[in-house]
């Protein structure tokens, strides 16, 4: 099997060099290609030039004529999975059609925000990560996306609390949180002297202003427990500072960037590593 990891050249099985013109535009060669062996690409899209060296290796294996498998841990437009408004674009249907008319066999996407990119973009499959889990841990869902995406693990906790949030569709200001219901699996039902871990669980965190209004409705709802956080795509540096100082345990991966390499994390931040 021929693999070329893009986020981590030094670990492909070809030799995998990039230049960048004196324009800004980075070129890409790949050389050492079996052709008797397909091939896996690795790759993360948080940016347009991502996109494009993307779409430099499909049109080098197209022309090659070899059989290519696609795996994407981070899919720049995800969150853009409708039209918002007439002024704006639609953003994950135009990564789609680009990433379509690479041609790859199939396309796995780490923890894709919903289930629009996987009818949009074709051949495509989600791979979600295990969420943490300690002793009487309870689960927390902070909107209805979070709920419809992990809900199939309901039945591993005591406890489940679902959550919603009201946003202005024009500003993407919120405007509040409330607890919808909680689903007990135990024989003792949640409530306010509960003093076991609460985990919050979702995809992405970029600004953190859901998971900072579902700590502190949280904390008034159960002031005795241990409030935890994990997810999956973190794209903002300075948010990982403001949840690790509400959140006594935050939990990320690498699939947007090596937050290790760019910086000190604080002591209660755990990153796991992914990318491989």
């Amino acid at each position: 099997m021929n693999v070329i990891n893009l986020i981590k050249p030094e670990e492909s099985t070809v030799s995998v060099k990039k230049v960048i013109f004196s324009d800004g535009e980075p070129h890409i060669w790949i050389e050492g290609l079996d052709h008797k062996e397909d091939v896996s690409v690795i790759c993360r899209i948080a940016n347009p030039d991502d996109l494009y060296v993307l779409m430099q290796v499909g049109n080098i294996l197209n022309r090659h004529g070899l059989e290519w498998d696609l795996c994407i841990h981070y899919l720049m437009g995800a969150r853009m999975d409708r039209v918002m408004s007439f002024q704006e674009a639609f953003s994950l249907e135009i990564v789609a059609q680009i990433i379509n008319q690479l041609n790859a066999r199939e396309v796995v996407i780490v923890e894709p925000h919903s289930n629009r990119a996987l009818s949009l973009i074709k051949r495509s499959r989600p791979h979600y990560l295990s969420i943490i889990k300690e002793a009487e841990m309870a689960i927390c869902y902070p909107d209805n996306g979070a709920a419809k995406r992990y809900g199939e693990q309901d039945w591993l906790y005591p406890h489940v609390i679902y959550c919603s949030k009201v946003r202005n569709p024009e500003t993407g200001e919120l405007g509040g949180f409330r607890i919808e219901r909680t689903t007990d699996n135990s024989t003792t039902p949640l409530n306010s002297d509960y003093n076991g871990p609460i985990l919050v669980t979702d995809d992405l965190c970029d600004r953190g202003g859901t998971f900072i209004g579902v700590w502190k409705l949280l904390k008034r709802s159960f002031p005795k427990a241990t409030l935890c956080i994990q997810v999956t795509h973190m794209v903002n540096s300075a948010v990982i500072d403001n949840l690790a100082a509400h959140y006594d345990k935050v939990c990320f991966t690498d699939s947007y960037k090596d937050w290790e390499k760019e910086r000190t994390l604080p002591a209660n931040c755990t990153m796991i590593k992914i990318v491989s």
